[in-house]
């Protein structure tokens, strides 16, 4: 939906990158051009196997909006 509505894609990203390195690689990647990075750092949720206790991983997830003319086809 946000690829159709806003032309906004969302990526899991490394969770070093900063915004900045975010930007660069998908405009060297897609050849596209990037208008705003947005990003989150998702915590892992508690899971439970048995009598074992543990969590799933974190995670950083990024936003990107591109430029109006611009598109990534995935397919």
């Amino acid at each position: 939906m946000l690829s159709e509505g806003e032309n906004a894609y969302s990526f899991e990203v490394n969770p070093l990158a900063s915004k900045t390195d975010i930007r660069r690689a998908v405009e060297e990647l897609f050849e596209v051009r990037v208008i705003d990075v947005r990003t989150q750092n998702r915590k892992g949720k508690p899971r439970r196997h048995k009598v074992h206790i543990g969590h799933t991983r974190s995670w950083k997830k990024a936003i990107v909006k591109l430029h109006e003319d611009d598109r990534i086809a995935f397919y």
